[in-house]
């Protein structure tokens, strides 16, 4: 067999050009799944954690729930462990010399670090039901 393959360099390197392309594909693909649906969330309880959506009267899937539906959320379904909401809001804030600037912020709930077990390195995080709760300032590791 080998002496056929040193006889057709061009058959060759056909052969072996078209057997890296598949194995190349194929670990791609198996890291990527791999990755997505075999490896489990890293937080504890991954398995109960489930993303809730809002519904319209058809049965049609209109959202995510909003911050301000989160009160109801846990007197209506007393099921819950903890509920948890992340969302993206804009505002103006206004600095020490008196100017306004735009800011972009991420928002939780009250039980957001709770629900992914996200320990408080310094201070105090949400009280349950707390209006306005205090600001917590991340960094990256």
């Amino acid at each position: 067999m080998l002496r056929t393959l040193l006889k057709r360099p061009g058959f060759s390197g056909v052969v072996i050009v078209t057997l890296a392309l598949g194995l190349g594909a194929t670990i791609g693909i198996f890291s990527v799944a791999n990755a997505v649906l075999f490896r489990p969330l890293p937080y504890p309880n991954a398995d109960r954690i489930v993303v809730l959506g809002t519904l319209a009267e058809g049965g049609a899937q209109t959202g995510r729930v909003a911050p301000r539906d989160m009160p109801t959320l846990y007197d209506d379904h007393p099921s819950l462990d903890a509920a948890a909401l992340a969302f993206y809001a804009e505002g103006r804030i206004r600095g020490s010399d008196g100017v306004d600037f735009n800011m972009g912020r991420y928002g939780v709930t009250d039980q957001f670090f709770e629900v992914f077990a996200v320990p408080m390195a310094l201070g105090r995080g949400f009280e349950r039901g707390e209006p306005q709760g205090p600001v917590v300032i991340s960094y990256a590791k």
